[in-house]
């Protein structure tokens, strides 16, 4: 099935319905490396807890690999953006 046709098929929806998950609780993480202990445990027995996971550079697949996750953002803090 092409994109088009998904799109004629699917389409329709209403908007107003779509929201962004809330959460109970937020958490701010800075990994200056990419193992963190027992992070994947914490992000999936906390499903009420939105996990935002920084780093100063490029992030490794072990971190990557948590945006599966509804409850995880990723953000790659480089020092220009606080210039």
């Amino acid at each position: 099935m092409e994109w088009s046709d998904i799109v004629k098929r699917y389409g329709k929806f209403d908007k107003s319905k779509v929201r962004r998950p809330e959460f109970d609780a937020e958490a701010f993480i800075f990994a200056r490396v990419a193992e963190t202990k027992d992070l994947e445990l914490l992000i999936q027995n906390l499903s009420n807890v939105r996990f935002n996971i920084a780093s100063y550079t490029n992030m490794s697949w072990l971190l990557e690999k948590l945006v599966k996750y509804d409850n995880v953002q990723l953000s790659i803090c480089h020092e220009s953006n606080f210039r």
